[in-house]
């Protein structure tokens, strides 16, 4: 089981209580949000060097450095309080999330180590049915209509009689 998450604390902790086994990705657009923001700061008069910056940390992410990557961030010289203070900000994110963001190693593994396209997947799947104009669902209502338009987008269209015999079985 894989979690592609943004790097909430509790979302994490609550992955560690019930799926101790599994593995854990931040987000890779996250991540890269992150080092921007830090980049724009540190680079704050230049932002190609800034730009030029992001890309060479992803790159490191990317080839399975992610030891490197704290080591180049470590090494920064900053010459006011703030931008060190935002530094810190951002060792202490990646380090929270060092087993999260050798994104080089999860698609090595073929694993998604974005959000982008799950996200994706429910606005099609879920939300073009279920937030029609008018709608109004109970949980059972709308657990059923979910796994109708499950198996119909993913083309298992013979799992649609065994739900819908379920269903006849029980009402």
């Amino acid at each position: 089981m894989v979690f592609i998450c943004d790097g909430a604390k509790w979302i994490w902790k609550w992955i560690d209580e019930y799926y101790p086994n599994s593995t854990q990705i931040l987000d890779l657009y996250h991540c890269k949000e992150h080092i921007f923001d830090f980049a724009k700061i540190y680079h704050h008069k230049d932002e190609h060097q800034s730009r030029q910056w992001v890309e060479y940390c992803m790159e490191l992410l990317m080839n399975k450095k992610v030891d490197e990557i704290l080591t180049t961030i470590s090494d920064l010289t900053c010459d006011q309080k703030q931008i060190e203070k935002e530094k810190q900000k951002l060792l202490t994110y990646l380090r929270n999330n060092k087993n999260r963001i050798n994104y080089g190693l999860y698609k090595e593994k073929g694993l998604l180590y974005g959000s982008g396209a799950i996200e994706s997947a429910i606005r099609d799947i879920i939300q073009k049915r279920m937030k029609l104009s008018g709608q109004r669902w109970t949980l059972s209502g709308a657990q059923q209509m979910l796994n109708l338009r499950v198996c119909y987008k993913s083309g298992n269209t013979n799992k649609l009689n065994e739900l819908i015999t379920q269903h006849q079985k029980v009402a």
